[in-house]
């Protein structure tokens, strides 16, 4: 008796745009909830206001695969310096903690979220400005992609 296998795809590129008040769902990604954040007009960026502010992300996904997280992120300084490190947590795992590139320029920072960590259905992405932080950090863009 012959196996039928099934195919599966990775879910293709997507991006939720933080360059607008009200952002929108990607077929996969959206925005769950946040806490002391807010649009920033001038920057077209939506910015950590305060220490342990947070955005947090629903991924959906059909199935366990790998993803590439891209951040595009901008921090802001305080005394000529910036400083605003964050932690980004994906369900019950930390992917990265206490990030700082110290760049005060948009830009793409990248993160592999292993399959493992992940299943089908609903995952949470939790990005947090740690409680330290002295200054802000703004977000113009999360994209996804399956690998």
């Amino acid at each position: 008796m012959a196996s039928v296998a099934v195919a599966q795809s990775v879910i293709p590129a997507q991006v939720v745009d933080l360059s607008v008040k009200a952002p929108q769902r990607t077929p996969n990604l959206g925005i769950n909830f946040y806490g002391r954040c807010e649009y920033n007009r001038e920057q077209q960026a939506w910015e950590f206001i305060e220490q342990q502010s947070f955005l947090k992300f629903d991924l959906e996904l059909p199935f366990c695969q790998d993803i590439c997280l891209t951040i595009n992120e901008c921090s802001s300084a305080l005394f000529h310096v910036p400083n605003n490190p964050y932690t980004i947590s994906v369900n019950d795992y930390t992917l990265v903690r206490h990030f700082d590139d110290h760049i005060c320029d948009f830009h793409d920072v990248r993160y592999l979220i292993p399959w493992q960590w992940l299943h089908a259905g609903h995952n949470t992405i939790l990005i947090q400005v740690d409680q330290y932080a002295q200054s802000r950090l703004m977000l113009k863009a999360i994209k996804v992609a399956g690998l």
